[in-house]
């Protein structure tokens, strides 16, 4: 972020756009040596008939001026791309007044590249805000700086370049684009001045905002200057010290700070915004942290005593402070995302238990279940984002500050070791509120991020039931020794809410281990579902659209977990193969003997007429015997 801030950062792409445009111009000048040389050679060619000069027309050494044409255009274009990249860069990175003319300065190179394209009406919008920044630049309106500047000599010679800028180069060019556009018939002189007058004010409006906003940003650094000379900010509270602000900039740091979270907590729901605000407030803590860091810097390298040692003392405890309130903020930012994600996991987990009757659905090719490899992302993402909780809040309990001066000197000194021993007796009896909290935050992290890596390694993508029961009961003896140390603390920020949620987290552990546990003992026992038994359930033709997929009827005297679907009856029923032996065709001779017999007797009766009838009517002479 401080390279892109940098100005040779602008200053090498404003190189390129001058050297693209450069190279233009000597292109373009090529190109008019080109045409004129071709016009001398065509009327030479009518006057003379020689060999020598139908040789220079066609030359095959020189490039056509057709091809120069396309290149110096290639090259304008280029340079109004780069103009536009400075233009951009300079509303990021630089102040009012370079951005205005950074804004001038690309409406001309773009107006350059209409004008040889021959777009004049674009060329004339270009030009004309160009022409209007210049004459604000020379009349001193987009002058950027403090007033005691605005009467130098640099300055007035800056406004001299400005407006003759305006009137001898943009002002004729501009006047040529107005000619074409009312000689080539595209635009009324009636039309071209509406187009002026509108170019004119949407830039002298865009003029007018960028001053507004300079002028806003200086009143609100002004107004931050007054307030920290009038006292604000003046002491802040950190792990039960009162640690004074002497540094006139770190106070203004805070404030700048106060009123970016003000703002934050006030946007709503605008996302754009709030992660605008997000960034500019993690910005002004980074700068106040470089303040006091340079203060401390400052007072390390002084020779020890006791005023120095209780600045330095001050400064431990004001980078603690806003490290601290910097750490606070991004956890708060990363809790909001993990509660999102849980509160979606629990969702499309009660989902999958209260709709399992269309796990059918799924398992015959259907869309009813949620796709495993999913669930093992979005576990496995909420890992991730506790992790990275995990670690802010141990640079929490790091961080430096707390105890009183006299434990910080000895500290730095180095004291003996009895008194070390002593010290440390102390700060055991004597730990603050600050460490207990951040302790139990850590604990709290720790138990969740247990938890979310046992469910991971519980999914049906790694099936380690094993390792995932013991990472659940790691999980629920670090769920305990949260609730005790959220418990044992005072005045915790959020303390009840965290007790619920670790009450909540020792009931979901508990049933997950129970999963867990049960899984385990179905894989060793051969109950479980694997891969394998996947595939050749599959290729068997069976109906496990996952696994094996048996029924709850199929399986009512197997040891069968029944795998991943759960129905109670394949419809329409499998086809299932059974070996043919001789009982199983004497049972069958017994259900065909319950047919009767009258019935059978009399279909065997009328075949036999009929198969008699056809015998008859048979033969060569058969039918002579008819009638």
């Amino acid at each position: 972020e401080e390279a892109t801030q940098h100005v040779n950062v602008m200053l090498v792409t404003l190189y390129c756009a001058e050297r693209c445009w450069s190279h233009a111009m000597e292109m373009k000048a090529d190109y008019d040596d080109a045409l004129s040389s071709r016009s001398n050679a065509s009327n030479s060619k009518k006057k003379e008939k020689g060999g020598v000069v139908l040789g220079l027309v066609g030359d095959k050494s020189k490039s056509s001026p057709g091809s120069i044409r396309q290149h110096y255009l290639k090259k304008l274009k280029k340079a109004a791309k780069y103009a536009t990249d400075l233009e951009e860069m300079a509303k990021v990175a630089a102040d009012d007044g370079t951005v205005v003319e950074a804004r001038g300065y690309a409406c001309w190179m773009r107006g350059n590249a209409m004008l040889e394209l021959g777009d004049w009406q674009t060329a004339c919008t270009e030009y004309g805000a160009a022409l209007t920044i210049c004459q604000a630049l020379g009349s001193g309106g987009g002058s950027s700086g403090t007033n005691d500047e605005s009467k130098t000599i640099e300055d007035l010679e800056l406004r001299d370049f400005f407006t003759s800028r305006a009137q001898h180069v943009i002002q004729p060019v501009l006047r040529y684009c107005q000619y074409e556009l009312q000689e080539g018939g595209i635009m009324t002189e009636e039309e071209i001045l509406n187009l002026m007058k509108s170019s004119q004010q949407d830039t002298e409006t865009e003029l007018q905002n960028q001053l507004v906003t300079s002028k806003l940003a200086s009143i609100q650094e002004q107004k931050l200057q007054n307030e920290a000379l009038g006292g604000s900010m003046s002491t802040i509270h950190f792990r039960s010290n009162d640690v004074p602000v002497d540094n006139k900039n770190v106070r203004v740091a805070l404030l700048k700070i106060a009123n970016f979270d003000k703002e934050l907590q006030n946007c709503g729901k605008n996302s754009k915004k709030k992660e605008q605000l997000f960034l500019q407030l993690l910005t002004a803590y980074d700068d106040a942290i470089s303040l006091v860091s340079e203060d401390l810097k400052e007072y390390q390298n002084m020779k020890r005593g006791p005023a120095v040692n209780t600045k330095r003392f001050e400064c431990c405890n004001l980078l603690g402070f806003v490290s601290f309130e910097k750490l606070k903020l991004c956890m708060k930012r990363n809790e909001d995302m993990v509660n999102d994600l849980r509160e979606e996991d629990c969702r499309i987990m009660k989902k999958n238990v209260g709709g399992r009757k269309k796990v059918d659905e799924a398992s015959n090719g259907g869309s009813g279940g949620e796709d495993e490899n999913s669930e093992a992302k979005r576990v496995e993402e909420i890992a991730h984002l506790y992790d990275a909780l995990l670690q802010d809040a141990r640079s929490v309990s790091n961080l430096p500050g707390g105890g009183d001066v006299n434990r910080f000197i000895n500290a730095e000194d180095g004291a003996s070791a009895a008194d070390n021993a002593g010290s440390m007796m102390e700060e055991e009896k004597l730990e603050d509120e600050f460490l207990l909290e951040a302790n139990a935050n850590v604990l709290r992290l720790r138990a969740l991020r247990c938890y979310y890596v046992a469910r991971l390694y519980a999914s049906s993508t790694l099936e380690k039931y094993v390792e995932a029961s013991k990472l659940f009961e790691q999980a629920l003896t670090l769920s305990v020794e949260a609730a005790e140390e959220i418990g044992a603390c005072q005045d915790m920020d959020g303390g009840e809410e965290y007790m619920e949620s670790m009450e909540a987290l020792e009931k979901e552990i508990k049933g997950a281990k129970f999963r867990a546990e049960a899984c385990a003992y179905l894989a060793r026992s051969g109950g479980g579902s694997t891969t394998k038994s996947s595939s050749s359930s599959k290729s068997s033709g069976g109906g496990g659209g996952v696994v094996a997929g048996r029924s709850l009827l199929s399986r009512l005297d197997d040891f069968d977990s029944g795998g991943k679907t759960f129905h109670l009856v394949d419809v329409p029923p499998h086809l299932e193969p059974i070996p043919c032996k001789p009982t199983f065709f004497d049972i069958a001779l017994n259900h065909v003997g319950e047919f009767p017999m009258e019935e059978l007797q009399m279909f065997v009766d009328e075949y036999s007429k009929e198969k008699q009838e056809q015998q008859r009517s048979g033969g060569i002479l058969g039918w002579f015997r008819r009638g």
